[in-house]
């Protein structure tokens, strides 16, 4: 049987008939040249792009000579409050609150706010996930499956973040089933698999931790100590005991 060689740094695979790279680019951090290139150009798709990547605040302020691209800048800070409010939704866990707030949207515009992170760079997926909130998961992922795909700024999927759910299987089955990639490596060049066994390193990329972030690995950890420590009694208790000496005099 041949033994199989080690594909090189940058190697394309074929996977499932189609070529793949195996370390593809991280995600370009946007700098003020970029932005006022995309506002000289007229690229206001761009610009949109920006702000649902969680950047919108780097375009306050700026201005632009073209009408549509003015225009655009003008309703930046009404679509980034449109998009915290979704945030704020899914941290509160109220599915639907986030469906009202995507139902005053037309469809078009509903795929492209469902897929929009936060100031981190964090998707609403990828929290429904980690504060293992299935109900806004499973709705998010039967209407909008292409957020499975969706990477935050550390380069992870939601699927990355299954381990701190209490019943991981089940939704990393709808995640599969939604196109998710249980083998997809993070910036670290890590899996699900790994923060499987190294919980402790999964957090979700925060500038400032919310409360509730903290609450949750508080919960996460104190329940994996507390299995620990009664294993420990269940071994403890049926260790043989060790005779005791006869006192000496």
């Amino acid at each position: 049987m041949p033994v199989p060689r080690k594909q090189r740094k940058g190697h394309r695979q074929q996977v499932n008939g189609l070529y793949v790279h195996s370390s593809p680019p991280r995600v370009l951090q946007i700098n003020s040249a970029h932005i006022r290139q995309a506002i000289r150009s007229g690229d206001i798709e761009k610009l949109e792009n920006i702000v649902y990547d969680g950047q919108g605040k780097k375009l306050i302020g700026e201005y632009a000579s073209d009408y549509k691209v003015r225009s655009f800048l003008k309703t930046v800070p009404s679509l980034m409050s449109k998009i915290s409010l979704l945030h704020d939704a899914v941290n509160s866990g109220r599915l639907e609150e986030l469906q009202s707030l995507l139902d005053e949207e037309n469809e078009k515009n509903r795929k492209k706010l469902v897929l929009a992170k936060d100031e981190s760079g964090v998707g609403l997926l990828h929290k429904a996930v980690y504060y293992d909130l299935k109900d806004i998961s499973e709705w998010i992922l039967k209407n909008y499956p292409s957020a499975a795909s969706l990477k935050d700024t550390d380069g992870r999927t939601a699927f990355h973040y299954t381990p701190m759910c209490q019943n991981p299987g089940s939704i990393q089955k709808m995640l599969k089933s939604a196109g998710a990639d249980p083998s997809a490596l993070d910036n670290r060049q890590r899996s699900a698999r790994y923060y499987a066994d190294h919980i402790s390193e999964l957090e979700l990329p925060n500038s400032h931790k919310s409360k509730l972030n903290s609450r949750r690995n508080t919960t996460v950890k104190d329940s994996k100590l507390k299995s620990r420590e009664i294993l420990t009694q269940i071994e403890l208790k049926f260790l043989p005991r060790r005779p005791q000496l006869p006192p000496t005099h």
